[in-house]
């Protein structure tokens, strides 16, 4: 069962929100009459109280590797907001830290920390990451769509009860 622990750690990371986890969590039940009782409590006491139980009473988030998480990041970038690309730069700049030099991000993230860190020139580590969006950028749209399409909900027409049925949305 380890869709929980991804929906998990992408509500963590912002990337879904509280009601589209239970959405999704709802829309497994109804798909499947043997659901467990982790999907059960995901959908009834939220992300927020599941995320909060000890492992051996719910799933813990998933951990992305280093790479996951970087294409997760810049695929919510918005490229012509200079704060977003700050936030990003300070974010993987000190999370490449101890990671493995071979790791392309890992290294990504030391040239990135030496203009800010060590040159204080964040414009120069704005031009480097730029240069490095054009071959970075349909990598993570790619991944993020792909990551986040199962747990995408939206409703569908034609209730007009309290709660509205959700449907799983498709590309």
């Amino acid at each position: 069962m380890n869709r929980i622990p991804t929906a998990i750690a992408l509500w963590q990371l912002k990337l879904l929100t509280s009601e589209e986890v239970v959405t999704w969590a709802d829309q497994q039940i109804l798909a499947d009459d043997r659901s467990s009782e982790e999907m059960i409590d995901l959908s009834t006491r939220g992300p927020e109280e599941c995320s909060m139980l000890q492992a051996h009473q719910f799933p813990p988030a998933r951990e992305f590797t280093f790479e996951e998480l970087c294409l997760l990041k810049l695929g919510t970038i918005k490229l012509e907001n200079r704060k977003e690309k700050e936030v990003f730069i300070d974010w993987i700049s000190r999370a490449c830290i101890g990671k493995n030099l071979k790791d392309r991000f890992v290294s990504f993230g030391y040239q990135l920390d030496h203009l800010v860190d060590d040159c204080r020139d964040m414009d120069a580590a704005i031009r480097l990451f730029e240069s490095e969006l054009p071959g970075l950028i349909s990598e993570a749209s790619s991944f993020l769509e792909k990551t986040l399409n199962e747990y995408k909900v939206e409703p569908s027409g034609g209730h007009n009860s309290g709660s509205s049925a959700a449907s799983i949305v498709t590309p």
